[in-house]
């Protein structure tokens, strides 16, 4: 890993305002800049030290965080998958004219009472039609 002096600095300094030849970490419990001659630009040996590890540390919690958020999408896009195959077997459920088979025109030929849904079927069936077009929509762009 390729590390620059600026980064490794900004892990223990708070400004870049003295010359490279000097320490720029902040000492907190003396309340000063520590001001030694610099190993590295703005930076002696033990602050170098400090602030490799806390880059390592910060780099280690990055990745830590992606990884947790790829997990995490994962699991949604696998758990709105399963919720389209349920909505999709209650489509095909209630819906007489979604498989397109031979029942449609046995359907079409039922009586008219028989074949009009009720208006809450209607409303139920307009429901899953969208939240089936939601989560096609998701799938599609998380896929």
């Amino acid at each position: 890993m390729n590390i620059k002096d600026e980064d490794l600095a900004a892990m223990v300094a708070l400004r870049l305002d003295r010359t490279p030849a000097q320490c720029a970490a902040w000492i907190e419990s003396a309340d000063r800049v520590c001001g030694r001659d610099a190993a590295r630009p703005w930076l002696c040996k033990r602050h170098e030290t400090v602030a490799a590890r806390r880059l390592t540390k910060a780099l280690a919690d990055r990745e830590a965080r992606a990884e947790k958020s790829r997990a995490a999408r994962e699991e949604r896009r696998r758990n709105d998958q399963a919720r389209l195959e349920a909505v999709e077997a209650q489509l095909d459920r209630l819906d007489p004219f979604r498989d397109g088979t031979a029942a449609d025109r046995a359907a079409a030929c039922a009586p008219l009472s028989h074949r009009l849904p009720s208006d809450s079927r209607i409303a139920k069936l307009a429901r899953l039609h969208d939240e089936a077009d939601r989560l096609r929509a998701r799938l599609s762009v998380s896929g």
